[in-house]
C-alpha cells in the first residue's frame, strides 16, 4: 500500500523523538522481565545492547520521575509505574464493565475466572479471579500468554487476517518454546513440528463452535473453557474463561458445567460494554495538568543532559490517556501542558511502538494492551509493606528518627510498618 503524504510526515515526526522514548521503554521492559524486577545498570546495558552512558541517563530520568528506584547498586521498578497500565485500563473501561460479572460467575461455579484481551499474537489478562484454596497457577493483570498456549488465543486468532497469522508464524519460528513470555511456567520441550497445524485446527474448531478449550496447554493439570465477548462490530473485544484442574474435572465435565454460565456471562458483558456511559463525565484535563510541562522544564534545568526530557514527555503523554475512548491531540496537549507539536510527536512515537492506537477518523488516541507489559503484572504483586517500606527508609534517613505507618481499625490504630 503506497505511503500517503500524511503518513510520511507522521513517520518523520515520530522519528524525531522515538529513539529516546523507545530506549527508555526497552529499559523498563527488561527490568519487568528480570527476577525481582531488579538489575544493575551494567546488566541493563548488556541485556538491552545500549551504551552504559545511555542506560545511566535513562535510569536517572526514570528514577527522578518515580518510575524506577535505586537501591544499593541495583535499579528496580517503582509502584508509580502502575499509572501507565492504569491509563490503559481506565481508557477502555473493560474492568468497570466486566469485573463484577466475572466475580459473580466465579462464585456461582466455585472456579477461577479470567478475562483476557487480544494483544498482537497473544492474550493478555485484564481480570483474574482465583478460586479460593485453588492450587492451579494464577496469573496477574498484565500477564501475556502466547495464543497457541491458551484457550482465549484460539478465539482471538479466529479474527486474524493474513498479517496476524504471519506475525504469529514468524514468532513461532523464532521462539517455539515461548521463552519471550515471562508469565509462562517452565514447560516440557517444544512440541513436535505439527504445533502450527494443531493450533490452526483448534482455531477452526473455536470459530465453528463459538468456544475454545485449553487441555493442559499452559501446564499439566490445568484446564480452561473460554467464550468470546464481542463488540458492536462482531469482533472479540475480550474473552471470559473458567479455569479448573484435572483433580476436579475432565475437559468434558468442565465444558458441560461451565459453558451455560459462561454464555450468559458473555452476553451480559457484551451488554455492559455496549451500554452508553451514564452520569457526569469524568474531567479529561486534571486541574494541575499544566504543571507537568513546567516540572519537566525545571527538572531539565536542574539535571542538565542527564535528564532525558523527550522520554519524560512521552511517558507523561501515555499516562494522560485515561479518558474512556481516549483523547484528541488538543486534549492531550492540554492535559500535559505540552505544546501540540510536542504532544503529537510523542503520540506518533508511541503509536509506532505499538503502545497507542488512533481512531479510524484519526482524531482520538487510546492506549493499547501492550502498555501492561511495562511492569504492571510485576508491580500488582507488591504487598502493602513492600510499597511503603522504601518511603519509610527514605524518611528515616532524612529525619534521623523512627517512622511508622498505621491504619485505622475501628476506633483504634494498627501499625502496619515500622523503620
Amino acid at each position: 500500500m503506497p505511503r500517503t503524504a500524511t503518513s510520511a510526515q507522521d513517520a518523520v515526526l515520530s522519528g524525531e523523538s522515538s529513539g529516546t522514548l523507545e530506549r527508555g521503554l526497552t529499559v523498563v521492559r527488561r527490568l519487568a522481565e528480570a527476577p525481582e524486577c531488579r538489575l544493575r545498570p551494567g546488566d541493563l546495558a548488556r541485556t538491552t545492547g545500549l551504551a552504559r552512558a545511555t542506560v545511566d541517563r535513562i535510569v536517572t530520568t526514570l528514577v527522578r520521575l518515580g518510575y524506577l528506584r535505586a537501591e544499593s547498586h541495583d535499579v528496580l521498578l517503582a509502584p508509580r509505574l502502575l499509572e501507565l497500565g492504569n491509563a490503559y485500563l481506565a481508557s477502555n473501561g473493560l474492568p468497570d464493565a466486566v469485573d463484577a460479572l466475572a466475580l459473580r460467575l466465579a462464585d456461582r461455579l466455585d472456579e477461577s475466572v479470567s478475562v483476557c484481551v487480544p494483544d498482537r499474537d497473544g492474550a493478555r489478562f485484564v481480570t483474574q479471579i482465583p478460586r479460593r484454596r485453588a492450587l492451579a497457577i494464577s496469573f496477574r493483570t498484565g500477564d501475556l500468554l502466547p495464543a497457541e498456549r491458551c484457550a482465549p488465543g484460539a478465539l482471538f486468532a479466529a479474527d486474524w487476517g493474513e498479517a496476524g497469522w504471519e506475525l504469529w508464524r514468524a514468532r513461532l519460528r523464532s521462539d517455539s518454546d515461548g521463552t519471550g513470555f515471562p508469565a509462562l511456567p517452565a514447560r516440557r520441550p517444544a512440541r513436535a513440528p505439527g504445533q502450527e497445524a494443531d493450533f490452526e485446527s483448534r482455531v477452526g474448531r473455536a470459530r465453528s463452535a463459538g468456544w475454545a478449550l485449553d487441555d493442559q496447554l499452559i501446564e499439566p493439570g490445568l484446564l480452561a473453557v473460554s467464550v468470546p465477548v464481542r463488540g458492536r462490530d462482531g469482533s472479540a473485544v475480550c474473552s471470559v474463561s473458567v479455569i479448573s484442574h484435572t483433580s476436579r474435572h475432565t475437559t468434558a465435565s468442565l465444558a458441560a458445567r461451565a459453558l451455560p454460565g459462561l454464555r450468559v456471562c458473555a452476553a451480559d458483558m457484551e451488554e455492559a460494554i455496549a451500554a452508553p456511559v451514564t452520569g457526569p463525565a469524568a474531567p479529561v484535563v486534571p486541574s494541575a495538568a499544566p504543571s507537568t510541562a513546567a516540572y519537566l522544564r525545571a527538572t531539565k534545568d536542574e539535571l542538565g543532559p542527564d535528564f532525558l526530557q523527550s522520554l519524560a514527555r512521552g511517558l507523561a503523554v501515555l499516562a494522560s490517556l485515561r479518558a474512556p475512548g481516549g483523547l484528541t491531540l488538543s486534549a492531550t496537549a492540554e492535559a500535559t501542558g505540552l505544546a501540540r507539536a510536542t504532544a503529537r510527536r510523542a503520540l506518533l512515537s508511541l503509536r509506532q511502538q505499538g503502545y497507542v492506537a488512533v481512531s479510524p477518523d484519526g482524531q482520538r488516541f487510546t492506549p493499547l494492551p501492550r502498555v501492561l507489559e511495562l511492569g504492571y503484572a510485576a508491580q500488582s504483586r507488591l504487598t502493602f509493606d513492600q510499597i511503603v517500606m522504601p518511603h519509610l527508609i527514605g524518611l528515616v534517613r532524612r529525619v534521623h528518627d523512627s517512622a511508622t505507618v498505621a491504619v485505622l481499625d475501628g476506633d483504634e490504630i494498627r501499625y502496619a510498618a515500622r523503620v
